[in-house]
């Protein structure tokens, strides 16, 4: 991965705990890692357990983002 790629990546973390924030949630941790893989953002909304998978694009062109 290119330095800009890593910066853009993590610019768009950034962006989503900050979201996530001023949703009302707590952030427990980000790039939590396990023998299975990585997760971006883990945190709570109130007792229930968030995993968040951050996907950032220089564009909307490909993708919208959005919330389940």
């Amino acid at each position: 991965m290119t330095a800009d790629r890593k910066r853009l990546g993590e610019r768009g973390e950034d962006a989503a705990v900050a979201f996530l924030e001023r949703s009302g949630l707590t952030i427990v941790e980000r790039n939590w890692r396990c023998s299975a893989g990585e997760v971006d953002i883990v945190a709570l909304d109130g007792e229930v357990l968030v995993l968040c998978e951050v996907k950032t694009r220089r564009t909307a062109a490909r993708a919208r983002p959005r919330r389940r």
